[in-house]
């Protein structure tokens, strides 16, 4: 199991106030996707903090068969939850940390309205209910698309670019930034403890066979030594992080985060293209990158999504993995995985 979890034991590593946690309850929502796994799995994983870990899902199965290297750990427990429904538990989770968002460009497409419905009603169906429960904190991860499509190098948490709502793909940034702004509102008027980090393109080894966003095809194919095919130019500049640099974020946000701030969770210097990204993924794999162009492929309306982590830095943290060690990282374990 060390093989496979390295990179998160190396979370507990970490210099934070562990024992904040010991004997609270911890709900994590969206557990079976990239961010909210792994950042499960991190305090499982933790052999400090003595918390109890709730993790949810509209798909119980599919919670049980991720956490299957845990299931005789006592202090992990499965919730069979979809956010658009009030939450019906009787259970104090002293944390609520809300990672439930469809993130794939087929939702974004096919189902933008459920997108705008999770994003809004889901925040507010789990605020509610640790404002009825005498929650601790509450964090809420959003995205960094809700910065639009700006005109300066790297965003900063306060700024705002440009979003089309008149176009049904900003139905994710819209409903972030709706989501945002709901809680720092309930923050404010119900004096509740609501942090909120942004992450930027989050990869890793932990994505599902269902993840058809670009990254994961791309790692897919490279662990298959297939050549990656890229369907457009490929030319948007991102911020990459890999998955455990962002649950070490999302952590020291819980610990030191203030309350109704965000925080950017984004390597500083980790600026690339989805086409420099494919590259590297394909030099690492002795595989080839091939172009062919679509004009109707467009997975993204932003051009430029590169994010400033100077508030997250400034409570301490600091990334481990550039885009080569994070990619070597993620192929080594996808490795193992299937070979095991």
């Amino acid at each position: 199991m060390s093989t496979v979890y390295d990179d998160l034991i190396s979370v507990s590593n970490l210099n934070l106030p562990w024992e904040q946690l010991n004997y609270k309850n911890i709900l994590i929502t969206g557990a079976t996707g990239l961010i909210g796994s792994s950042l499960a799995k991190s305090f499982l994983v933790n052999h400090i903090s003595k918390c109890n870990l709730y993790v949810s899902s509209r798909n119980i199965e599919k919670l049980h068969k991720i956490f299957n290297d845990f299931k005789y750990h006592t202090n992990l427990h499965f919730i069979e939850y979809d956010v658009l429904s009030p939450l019906k538990a009787d259970i104090k989770f002293d944390y609520i940390i809300d990672c439930a968002s469809p993130g794939s460009p087929n939702a974004f497409k096919e189902n933008p309205v459920e997108v705008i419905l999770s994003n809004v009603l889901g925040a507010n169906n789990l605020i509610k209910y640790g404002l009825t429960h005498k929650m601790i904190k509450m964090i809420y991860i959003s995205s960094g698309e809700i910065y639009g499509e700006g005109k300066i190098d790297k965003y900063i948490e306060n700024y705002s670019g440009y979003v089309n709502p008149l176009n049904p793909r900003s139905c994710y940034p819209t409903s972030k930034r709706a989501a945002e702004s709901l809680c720092v509102s309930y923050a404010h008027e119900y004096k509740l403890n609501i942090s909120i980090c942004r992450p930027c393109h989050i990869y890793g080894p932990y994505f599902q066979d269902s993840d058809n966003r670009a990254y994961a095809q791309f790692f897919r194919n490279a662990i298959n030594k297939n050549d990656i095919v890229l369907k457009s130019a490929a030319n948007q500049i991102r911020s990459w992080c890999y998955v455990s640099d962002c649950v070490a974020g999302i952590l020291y946000v819980l610990f030191f985060g203030e309350n109704g701030s965000a925080y950017n969770i984004s390597p500083i210097k980790e600026k690339y293209s989805i086409k420099q990204f494919a590259n590297e993924i394909a030099k690492q794999a002795d595989i080839n990158v091939i172009y062919q162009p679509t004009e109707s492929y467009n997975n993204t309306i932003i051009t430029h999504g590169v994010l400033d982590s100077t508030s997250l830095q400034n409570l301490g943290w600091s990334p481990r993995y550039n885009i080569t060690s994070g990619i070597h990282k993620t192929l080594e374990i996808m490795k193992y995985l299937k070979n095991s």
